[in-house]
């Protein structure tokens, strides 16, 4: 994903009625922490940053 869409991206989830946990300005970070990190099979689109989990490790590796 490209950081250019980033600001649209955050928007949509804040409005979608999809729980937020955390500042929405955080997640500029931990969504730049999805993309860096090395996962075992991964197709690195935002879908898998949207579970729970993946969520919750990338807001305390960059949030905390």
């Amino acid at each position: 994903m490209s950081e250019k869409v980033y600001p649209d991206w955050v928007q949509k989830l804040k409005t979608t009625g999809t729980t937020v946990k955390y500042d929405p300005d955080a997640y500029y970070a931990m969504i730049d922490k999805h993309f860096q990190t090395q996962y075992q099979d991964c197709d690195y689109n935002i879908c898998p940053f949207m579970s729970e989990e993946v969520r919750n490790n990338r807001f305390y590796e960059t949030c905390c």
